[in-house]
């Protein structure tokens, strides 16, 4: 029994081969923005034969936008995401957290993902290292609980909740017990 692994293909062939896939295939020139063609590469790593599954579904759904995309995926929509982030950033603003908390579990969107998609903003947001690093071990830290059989909502409101107040210069001081988070604020 063998095992292959490919290295990831650059964005520039992914493209090309979808073009060349879809003008094949009788479907005429393909007009598609190129953030999706990028959203198509990010989900998939760069691997072609996902890249071209993802693609023929979205051409035979005709979906052109990100969000039909992300919703064909079963990613959390952009918008979710920047909603969540602006919570992070505004100043103490708990009913506000809470109400978007109230809106992923409403709506059923995968925390994983939304973990995921928030380490990708903080990875290049331009804040202090420091804080960032906190952020990280945080992000970390959740999804190691929720790999753990935590409970989902607990983990997200203590994720959030932590990550708005380390975004707002406050000091978290946590040791390893069940109960054992304490927030200073500045």
């Amino acid at each position: 029994c063998g095992r292959f692994s490919f290295a990831p293909i650059s964005i520039d062939s992914m493209i090309d081969m979808m073009k060349y896939i879809y003008e094949n295939e009788g479907h005429g020139e393909l007009q598609i923005q190129q953030n999706i063609y990028e959203y198509i590469y990010n989900w998939t790593k760069g691997d072609m034969r996902k890249s071209i599954i993802l693609f023929q579904q979205l051409c035979h759904e005709h979906i052109f936008t990100i969000e039909k995309l992300q919703s064909l995926n079963g990613d959390t929509p952009l918008c979710i995401i920047q909603n969540i982030i602006n919570a992070i950033q505004s100043p103490f603003e708990t009913n506000t957290i809470m109400n978007i908390i109230n809106s992923i579990f409403q709506n059923g969107y995968n925390i994983f993902n939304i973990i995921n998609n928030l380490y990708q903003h903080y990875l290049y947001d331009n804040i202090d290292d420091k804080i960032k690093g906190k952020i990280f071990m945080k992000l970390s830290q959740t999804n190691y609980k929720l790999n753990s059989g935590c409970s989902e909502k607990l983990q997200v409101i203590n994720l959030i909740m932590t990550l708005n107040a380390l975004y707002n210069g406050a000091t978290i001081k946590e040791s390893f017990g069940p109960y054992s988070v304490s927030v200073v604020l500045p």
